[in-house]
C-alpha cells in the first residue's frame, strides 16, 4: 500500500519494511521494520501519520514511531485495509469482519453493529460524515453515532465500493 503525504512524501510498505521516499530529494528512508506485521494502510491526522499494520496501529510524528495498541481480536480480526481517527480521538480501522473502534485509553475494541461481518474496504471523511465502502454490502454513512445504509442503484453496482472520489463540488 502506497499513501502520499502533503506532496514531499510518499509512504509505502515492503514486506515487513515500513519505508519513506522523498520527493523533494528523491531518497528512500526505512521508518520501522514491523517482523510478521506489514504496514498496510495510513491516514494522516494533523501532523501525524497513523499506521495500520497486520495487528497493531501506530503514530508517527517528529521522527517518532509511537505505538499505540495491539487492534488484533477475535471479532476485528485486524487486518485493516482502512485506518482513520475521527471526531472522538480514537483509532477507526475498517476489517473483512466490520468497522471498528479502538480506544487508545482503554484498549477496548467496539463494533459498529451495522457493519459486522461486511467487509469494510475504505471509508472516507467528509465535512463530519464518514463514508464507508464495503465489498458485497454497497455503502454507508455515519454521523454522530448513527450509521445508515445508501440505496444500491437499480443494477446493483454499488454493492462493491473500491473508493470514494471528490469533484469540484466536495463528493
Amino acid at each position: 500500500n502506497i499513501f502520499w503525504v502533503n506532496h514531499n512524501n510518499i509512504w509505502y510498505s515492503h514486506g515487513d519494511t515500513l519505508l519513506k521516499y522523498s520527493t523533494l530529494n528523491n531518497t528512500i528512508e526505512p521508518i520501522a521494520y514491523f517482523k510478521s506485521n506489514r504496514a498496510v494502510c495510513f491516514f494522516q491526522s494533523g501532523d501525524s501519520l497513523i499506521i495500520g499494520t497486520l495487528k497493531n496501529v501506530y503514530s508517527y510524528k517528529n521522527n517518532f514511531l509511537n505505538h499505540i495498541g495491539n487492534i488484533s481480536s477475535r471479532k476485528a480480526n485486524a487486518n485493516p485495509f482502512t485506518v482513520f481517527t475521527y471526531q472522538d480521538n480514537k483509532i477507526w480501522f475498517g476489517t473483512i469482519k466490520g468497522l471498528f473502534i479502538f480506544n487508545p485509553q482503554t484498549h477496548v475494541i467496539d463494533t459498529i453493529r451495522e457493519l459486522y461481518q461486511s467487509m469494510v474496504h475504505n471509508t472516507k471523511l467528509f465535512k463530519d460524515y464518514i463514508l464507508i465502502g464495503t465489498y458485497g454490502n454497497g455503502f454507508y454513512l455515519h454521523k454522530n453515532g448513527r450509521t445508515v445504509k445508501m440505496p444500491l442503484d437499480k443494477n446493483q453496482y454499488l454493492l462493491n465500493v473500491h473508493t470514494f472520489v471528490y469533484d469540484k463540488n466536495g463528493m
